[in-house]
Formats: structure tokens, C-alpha cells, sequence
């Protein structure tokens, strides 16, 4: 059973989606990605709920 609310980087989303870096920055300033959570002072990362959705 797949945790929905899993925390998951960066990297592993590019993967998983295909997209690059600029445009899943561009796709959360449209609103149309979900915008990373701030896990610490220096990093921030997407949910897999939000992350994996993304086609």
C-alpha cells in the first residue's frame, strides 16, 4: 500500500515525470504543479501525491 503523503526529492520527480528542473519550477509559479514543502532551513521537497500525478 503506496503512503499518499510520502515526501519524495526533487530528482525523483524528474525522474518519475520526465520534466526538467525549469519546468516544474515554471508549472508551480503557474499553480499547476504542487509547490514543494519546506522540510528544513536549506531544502524543500513534493509530496508524491502531487509529483506523480503530473503526466
Amino acid at each position: 500500500m503506496s503512503d499518499p503523503d510520502r515526501i519524495i526529492r526533487l530528482n525523483t520527480v524528474l525522474d518519475r515525470t520526465g520534466l526538467s528542473r525549469s519546468t516544474i519550477y515554471r508549472k508551480i509559479a503557474e499553480g499547476t504543479f504542487p509547490a514543494q514543502l519546506r522540510i528544513s532551513v536549506h531544502g524543500g521537497n513534493p509530496t508524491s501525491t502531487g509529483g506523480l500525478k503530473i503526466q
